[in-house]
């Protein structure tokens, strides 16, 4: 996650350094936009929760019109 903070920082600050120096270019602008996005996801998937803890099931979901109840490969004849 701190590597893809980093990168991200660095992309936008690429930006108004390259101006400054005078060689900033239009493909440049769409590429950092591009990566930066790209390193928003690693970023985001960093912070987010698992979905359920390790060795636990989700008891049910609903599906359209009626209710699936999930369960492991061995629990399917109970």
């Amino acid at each position: 996650m701190i590597t893809a903070d980093l990168l991200r920082s660095a992309l936008f600050a690429s930006v108004p350094l390259t101006w400054l120096l005078g060689v900033l270019t239009v493909e440049q602008l769409p590429l950092v936009a591009l990566f930066a996005g790209a390193a928003t996801i690693f970023l985001r998937r960093g912070h987010a929760e698992p979905s359920a803890e390790p060795g636990r099931q989700v008891p049910a979901m609903r599906a359209p019109g009626r209710l699936v109840r999930l369960v492991r490969s061995g629990d399917a004849h109970q």
